[in-house]
């Protein structure tokens, strides 16, 4: 199962290359933490939050992963920042 997970971060990472693209992100950040790369699926999370930092979307993907690492203030918080710019853009 572990190898499936390592080929999908493979094919993930190169997909990133060629197109920047939120679900592709999330995708990637759920391919490391399978594989329990928790440092990395943060710093995909990251990366993409500095890259379009007024995307609610992309909190809303962060909430979730910080959620599923047991981060859960920190998750409200990204949910709230996530429902801010959805009622600004």
């Amino acid at each position: 199962m572990r190898k499936q997970f390592k080929k999908a971060e493979v094919v993930l990472t190169e997909s990133l290359r060629i197109k920047e693209s939120d679900l592709t992100r999330i995708g990637l950040a759920l391919a490391y933490l399978s594989q329990e790369k928790v440092v990395e699926a943060e710093s995909i999370h990251l990366e993409g939050l500095k890259l379009k930092p007024k995307s609610g979307q992309r909190y809303v993907g962060y909430a979730a992963f910080l959620s599923d690492v047991g981060r859960e203030t920190e998750a409200q918080m990204m949910v709230k920042k996530a429902q801010k710019l959805q009622r600004i853009n």
